[in-house]
């Protein structure tokens, strides 16, 4: 059984942002993948992402670690684990198998604070993005100080809950919307500051 607790939460924020949990083709099998830029990213996965996952879910689940997948030519770097015991991952958790279009937070995530911040962690781990802009509220400002944080995907209804969630952290923030060309047809934002 794996325990539900602020780093499960995390490991929930990451898989809905670049994660996936698939049936292999003609098996009961599951395959979950993470991953991430090589370049960028393969320091971040070596030295927490994949101890976090071999700690939470590989203790619990499995008799081998997480292994690991990347491509020089495609420029990606993760992990990958396949077996049938990856229903009991998805099924503790929350964390839906097949194509992510809608996606819902878990309610055991929602049900406690510390959960929270560790799914939105996670989640912003993948998918979230620091600028800095000008504050136009101030006369003559000619420099980018105002900080903000930005969550983003195409799943309309995940967005508007981590802003539920965020206003209830007392963060000022606002939803947006954009249409896009593919792959993906619209694409939904949350901006803070």
């Amino acid at each position: 059984m794996i325990k539900r607790n602020e780093n499960t939460a995390e490991f929930v924020g990451l898989s809905f942002g670049d994660g996936g949990l698939t049936y292999r083709t003609g098996t009961k099998s599951l395959r979950f993948q993470l991953r991430g830029s090589l370049e960028e990213d393969k320091e971040h996965y070596d030295n927490y992402i994949i101890p976090l996952f071999n700690k939470e879910i590989s203790s619990h689940l499995f008799d081998t670690k997480v292994g690991i997948v990347f491509n020089k030519k495609a420029g990606f770097y993760g992990i990958s684990k396949q077996s049938e015991k990856l229903k009991v991952f998805s099924d503790e958790l929350g964390i839906p198998i097949g194509v992510k279009k809608e996606l819902f937070i878990p309610v055991w995530i929602k049900s406690s604070q510390k959960f929270t911040k560790g799914f939105l962690r996670g989640f912003f781990d993948t998918d979230g993005s620091v600028t800095c802009q000008r504050n136009y509220s101030i006369k003559d400002n000619k420099f980018h100080t105002q900080i903000r944080i930005i969550l983003s995907c195409c799943s309309k209804n995940l967005i508007k809950e981590i802003y539920e969630l965020l206003r209830e952290l007392d963060f000022k923030c606002m939803f947006k919307s954009e249409k896009r060309v593919s792959p993906w047809n619209n694409s939904y934002a949350v901006n803070t500051g």
